[in-house]
């Protein structure tokens, strides 16, 4: 089931390429990203995807997907919890 899961919901979606990201101001909020923005980036030392220590590109690009899965989970997780919190603070 959660493979099915996440066949569904992983793939990039038609919106998410096009004007809409910059319109909503995503650029600019990417910098200040608490796992992966430009600041912390530059503050961990990171400027691109680590090619060296993967293996080769393509190893490099599977570690980096799987890593995203992983900050995607946890948003989902997140955004569950945040809105039952919302939710029964609420009432």
């Amino acid at each position: 089931m959660l493979a099915k899961f996440k066949k569904w919901y992983y793939p990039p979606r038609p919106f998410e390429s096009g004007r809409l990201y910059p319109l909503l101001g995503i650029r600019f909020f990417k910098k200040y990203l608490p796992t992966s923005g430009d600041l912390v980036s530059r503050f961990r030392g990171i400027k691109r995807v680590k090619i060296a220590e993967s293996g080769g590109r393509r190893a490099a690009l599977v570690n980096l997907e799987k890593q995203a899965w992983r900050w995607e989970y946890r948003h989902l997780i997140s955004a569950v919890l945040l809105q039952t919190w919302a939710f029964v603070g609420g009432t």
